[in-house]
């Protein structure tokens, strides 16, 4: 449990490191298109956001969790992970925070027990899925490494400075 707990902690430490770097480049240079896997910084950290919610709702069975007001003053509902859910850079990482911390608590509310337990889900295509709760864990931590890498390349590609990114050199500060 320690290491998805150190998981959930370094993801918030690291969301909080990236978003203060572009709030810094402002929403102009957040927005630019740029050859990636998705066009842009916004569009890449609302999917970002738009990935931890649904494995946040599918591992934790808490309804709520999809339960908010998008950026544009409607009540979300997903529709692709490639939505944009927050076009300002602000309310993107107001949002960020809160799930953040969620993510956090709920990792702190599991048992050891829990790991080996499967957990049914439906993908965003409707399939049916049964899967352990430690490879969801590990495959949804994964994927937040996976584009956040995206994310520091397109920073750097735009001349600003992310800071450290390894967690081994992090680790004592989160």
């Amino acid at each position: 449990m320690e290491q998805f707990l150190l998981l959930a902690k370094y993801n918030r430490w690291m969301n909080q490191s990236i978003y203060k770097t572009c709030l810094a480049m402002g929403q102009g240079n957040v927005d630019k298109n740029q050859d990636s896997f998705f066009p842009s910084i916004s569009k890449t950290l609302n999917h970002l956001l738009l990935g931890d919610l649904v494995w946040l709702y599918r591992c934790s069975g808490d309804k709520g969790v999809m339960r908010f007001v998008d950026g544009d003053g409607r009540d979300f509902k997903i529709k692709s992970l490639n939505q944009v859910v927050f076009s300002k850079l602000e309310e993107l990482w107001e949002k960020r925070q809160a799930v953040d911390n969620d993510i956090v608590k709920y990792v702190e509310s599991l048992i050891v027990d829990r790991i080996n337990e499967s957990v049914e889900y439906r993908s965003t295509d409707g399939c049916l899925h049964s899967k352990d709760l430690g490879v969801i864990l590990t495959h949804w931590f994964n994927h937040q490494t996976h584009h956040r890498g995206q994310i520091t390349a397109l920073i750097h590609q735009q001349g600003y400075d992310f800071g450290t990114t390894d967690l081994i050199s992090i680790e004592n500060e989160i």
